[in-house]
C-alpha cells in the first residue's frame, strides 16, 4: 500500500512536470515536426519570432541581403526572408527595434523601426535603395 502511494505521487508529479514544460502539449509537437516555432504567444515572457523581408525600391524580395538588428542577435534564414529569435527581456520598454539590411553588389541598404507589442510573430519590411555614393 505504502509502495502504491509513493508510485502515484510520482507520476503525478511527473505529469505535472511534463504539463509545465509543455512536453504533453501535441499542438507544440505538431507545429515542431513540421518545422514550424511552437505557438510562442502564451504567458508574459514569450519569445518574438521577428520575421524580416528585404525588398527592393521595386518591392521585389532580395534573398542576398545582410539583416542585423539594433538588439543584435544572429538572424536565421528562413524561406522568403530572416528570423530573429527576441528573448521578451531584451526588449527595450518602448517595444522599438530596429532592422537594418545591406546588400554589396549592387551596393543597397535600408532600415525600418518595429514596435514589438502583443503580437509576438510579427513582421518587418525593410526596403533597400542605393547607397549614396560620397
Amino acid at each position: 500500500m505504502i509502495r502504491l502511494k509513493a508510485a502515484a505521487w510520482i507520476a503525478m508529479a511527473l505529469l505535472g512536470l511534463l504539463a509545465a514544460t509543455g512536453c504533453s502539449s501535441p499542438g507544440n509537437r505538431k507545429n515542431e515536426v513540421a518545422g514550424e516555432k511552437p505557438n510562442q504567444t502564451q504567458g508574459a515572457s514569450a519569445n518574438y519570432g521577428l520575421r524580416v523581408l528585404v525588398v527592393d525600391a521595386q518591392g521585389g524580395p532580395i534573398e542576398n541581403a545582410k539583416v542585423t538588428s539594433s538588439l543584435g542577435g544572429e538572424p536565421q534564414k528562413i524561406p522568403g526572408g530572416w528570423q530573429f529569435d527576441i528573448p521578451s527581456a531584451s526588449v527595450p520598454s518602448n517595444g522599438n527595434v530596429t532592422v537594418y539590411a545591406t546588400v554589396e553588389n549592387p551596393a543597397l541598404k535600408g532600415e525600418t523601426e518595429i514596435q514589438l507589442a502583443a503580437d509576438h510573430n510579427p513582421t518587418a519590411t525593410v526596403r533597400v535603395t542605393p547607397v549614396k555614393q560620397k
